[in-house]
């Protein structure tokens, strides 16, 4: 567990590899367990933001959502979910999950377990939700009409914190299925799991950019420019689709920004 930590301690996934947040930027992360710091997460930066779109752009038009990837795609989701369901990995994610958001381990085990299930489901479901359907034009001239289904793009998915892993992947598992790529932002008090996730996806097969993690800290740990890591996500114009789970600052009054 310690070398896990090591590796992924103040490290955002960016374009299929681990990297330091601009300037080096880190955000101490603390065991609810014992207040003690157990490791940092990359604060990142707009700029770091901006790179992980453009990974995910990049490796969107490269063919990753094409209809001719489906079953390279599903493939790969498969082979994250029983990559997942390896003892060793069960242990250590949930070990990593409740050390960090503070859920008993018996709890986190069972969360652990669901995030396998939710990449089988959406691989499973992806071949028939996205099959062609003939529609009926109500015409006697020869020609055939069909509906076809098309990944939208770029999708930003900012998470919440009680359910870390599990609800990133209730985002994620859905977007790379049906052909999109991601930038995922989990909350800033419980992001280590996912940033684990993504060196197993790419142990798995998913290519560079198709799913890129940015970590940072709460809305009042600003860069220079007054911006933080979610906040710069939502506002980026790179973005195709944003799923967002998560609250606005007290009061209800003020602005929307990231949590």
């Amino acid at each position: 567990m310690q070398e896990l930590i090591r590796t992924i301690t103040g490290q955002l996934w960016i374009d299929g590899r681990y990297c330091e947040a601009e300037g080096r930027a880190v955000v101490p992360v603390m065991c609810p367990r014992d207040g003690e710091q157990l490791a940092e997460i990359g604060n990142a930066s707009a700029g770091d933001v901006d790179r992980a779109v453009t990974a995910a752009r990049r490796c969107f038009e490269s063919g990753w959502g094409d209809a001719s990837n489906l079953v390279g795609r599903t493939a790969i989701l498969k082979a994250l979910a029983a990559a997942i369901r390896e003892p060793s990995t069960m242990a250590m994610l949930s070990e990593l999950e409740s050390l960090d958001c503070g859920k008993p381990l018996g709890e986190a085990l069972g969360d652990i377990g669901a995030c396998a299930g939710y990449f089988d489901y959406f691989a499973d479901i992806a071949p028939r939700v996205l099959k062609a359907e003939p529609l009926q034009t109500g015409s006697e001239e020869p020609f055939v009409a069909s509906l076809t289904k098309e990944p939208v793009g770029v999708v930003g998915c900012v998470t919440q914190w009680n359910y870390p892993l599990m609800q990133a992947v209730l985002k994620v598992a859905p977007a790379l299925a049906a052909g999109c790529t991601v930038v995922l932002k989990p909350a800033p008090n419980a992001s280590l799991a996912c940033v684990a996730l993504g060196q197993l996806a790419a142990d798995a097969g998913l290519p560079s950019g198709a799913l890129n993690i940015v970590t940072g800290g709460p809305p009042d740990v600003l860069d220079v420019a007054g911006n933080n890591t979610g906040q710069a996500l939502i506002d980026h114009a790179g973005l195709d689709k944003l799923s967002f789970t998560g609250s606005g600052e007290c009061p209800c009054t003020q602005p929307l920004r990231a949590a």
